[in-house]
């Protein structure tokens, strides 16, 4: 009878002991999977697969398209960067802009900033536009890698949600001048008569007749590659005649005072020597200015103002401060 009392407690201590150690060897494994959250001070227990964690950290993120440039500078490169979907347009901006700066592994590939060209920093106006700050050596850089190097950031930029266009600031450093180049899209590469990286292109600008009474159209060359931008240059051309059938519809002295383009409009502003000529004073001057920069593709509308004066009207049809579409019945 002693014996059997002495079997019983040694079985049921060894049943006590197994029991024990399945105990604890649960307990490790469950431990390596789960997390114990206090949710309103009542504990509960989540079970997390690590694996499938990682799946879905991992289908989290997106693909976005950026442009470099080949090695040898003769072709845009694209390249795929992980982005997260959810993030602000202001933090996928910033994303792109320090891929694209930033040397890429593949050797074939490079960063499209030009020889002669020397990246600054950029700015976002919160209502679509991006604009990219350079200085430039003009005696170093050469037309088609400049226009690529556009071409290359206007592309990455423009394929992000919440872009739509593209400036470039360009400071000379060898002649101190400062040019803007506005309103690049996707689709500025393709308007240019389908020539993509050609730095010159026609324009039509519209000069005066030589009974005043009128305007007539002439094809004009500009250079996307020049310190001077393309609004510019248009203007500057508008001071002299084209030939022996136009006249001049600004005074040669007139010079801008600001000039950019929102939204498809261009607010320009003249010095007072603008209204020094009698032509200035009518329809013809104004609808000039404005048929000739409502040539370029970006511009649908231009609102033209005055250093320093306040009495708007100009003539019976326009006013000074006010935005005008082209109007083509002065046209002869």
């Amino acid at each position: 009878m002693g014996l059997f009392k002495k079997n019983s407690k040694l079985v049921f201590i060894i049943l006590l002991a197994g029991l024990f150690l399945s105990s604890c060897g649960k307990g490790a494994d469950d431990e390596k999977n789960t997390i114990v959250m206090d949710n309103n001070s009542e504990a509960s227990t989540v079970i997390v697969d690590d694996n499938e964690g990682d799946g879905e950290a991992a289908n989290a993120l997106k693909t976005m398209t950026v442009s470099y440039v080949d090695h040898d500078w003769t072709d845009l490169s694209n390249a795929e960067i992980n982005v997260d979907p959810l993030a602000s347009t202001e933090s996928m901006i910033d994303a792109v802009m320090n891929a694209i700066i930033t040397e890429p592994e593949d050797a074939a590939k490079a960063v499209p900033v030009a020889q002669g060209m020397e990246y600054q920093r950029y700015s976002f106006d919160g209502e679509g536009t991006v604009t990219v700050i350079f200085n430039i050596d003009s005696s170093r850089t050469d037309a088609y890698t400049l226009n690529l190097s556009k071409k290359a950031f206007t592309l990455s930029l423009c394929r992000i949600e919440g872009v739509n266009s593209v400036t470039f600031e360009m400071h000379n450093i060898v002649t101190g001048d400062d040019a803007i180049y506005h309103g690049y899209n996707e689709n500025s590469f393709a308007n240019i008569d389908d020539a993509n990286l050609e730095a010159e292109y026609n324009v039509m600008v519209y000069y005066g007749t030589l009974d005043g009474a009128g305007l007539v159209g002439r094809e004009i060359n500009v250079d996307l590659s020049d310190a001077i931008s393309v609004e510019k240059q248009i203007i500057e051309a508008l001071k002299v005649s084209s030939g022996d059938d136009t006249e001049p519809t600004l005074p040669s002295d007139t010079y801008i005072v600001s000039l950019s383009v929102n939204d498809g409009v261009c607010y320009i502003e003249f010095s007072r020597e603008f209204l020094s000529n009698a032509v200035a004073k009518t329809d013809i001057a104004m609808y000039s200015v404005i048929n000739s920069l409502t040539s370029l593709s970006y511009i649908d509308n231009v609102n033209i103002m005055v250093e320093g004066v306040t009495d708007n009207n100009i003539s019976e049809k326009v006013q000074l401060a006010v935005t005008y579409g082209p109007d083509y019945t002065l046209c002869r």
